[in-house]
């Protein structure tokens, strides 16, 4: 992907002129880590064994059964992390206006430098965030005192939900992030948007946790949390 890249104030922003990230091979970062291991023609037989890939949508690494021949595949988290999240570049790319004509259309957050900003896309890149607290988190390391401190959040529906709804997300509990599990779906049992979907104590990822609830250090929570 070619870009021009702009001095803006004491910083460095690069405005992306194209819709990927690929090289001719189609070994780049993004093409990689932006792999969708769902559409995928390999069988049950093939999924042996348990390997890491990213999630782009939650910008953190998942234990998944994986076809061999996906390229979103990692052996550890530490590997996937190393390969993937790459957050200073995620933040570092102005995204252009897209000419969706006959294409589908979805919303996303960016950062541009100064703030993020909801625009609408026609292809999801390595530098969309998916809500406003996800980007101002990892782009702006904006803490979230209201939030953090709030009781962890409960999954109200899931007897409604469909077993694959299920994710794992983080909270704050006024000492460090911890995981739970999370059934993203209404109370009819229909998935929930993922940008409304983080709302209060409940983070996509630790990373995210991590800098919005202990960052530079951490948040005193009233006792009564």
């Amino acid at each position: 992907m070619k870009t021009i890249v702009f001095a803006i104030c004491f910083g460095i922003v690069s405005v992306c002129l194209g819709d990927s990230d690929t090289t001719e091979d189609g070994n780049s970062w993004p093409s990689i880590c932006l792999e969708d291991i769902g559409n995928s023609s390999c069988t049950g037989n093939d999924l042996t064994n348990l390997k890491w890939r990213f999630n782009n949508v939650k910008k953190d690494c998942h234990p998944d059964l994986i076809c061999p021949e996906s390229k979103n595949r990692f052996e550890s988290e530490r590997e996937c992390m190393k390969a993937c999240l790459h957050v200073d570049k995620m933040c570092s790319c102005i995204r252009q206006k897209e000419n969706c004509e006959g294409k589908a259309k979805f919303w996303a957050w960016n950062y541009d430098g100064k703030t993020c900003t909801r625009n609408e896309h026609c292809r999801r890149t390595m530098f969309d965030f998916t809500s406003e607290k996800q980007c101002k988190t990892l782009c702006m390391k904006q803490q979230y005192r209201k939030e953090c401190c709030s009781p962890q959040p409960r999954s109200n529906y899931q007897d409604t939900c469909d077993p694959k709804d299920y994710e794992q997300r983080w909270y704050f509990n006024g000492q460090r992030c911890r995981y739970f599990v999370y059934f993203n779906c209404s109370e009819k049992g229909s998935p929930i948007d993922p940008e409304q979907s983080d709302k209060g104590n409940n983070f996509f990822s630790e990373q995210q946790c991590k800098i919005a609830c202990m960052s530079p250090e951490k948040l005193t929570c009233p006792k009564n949390k």
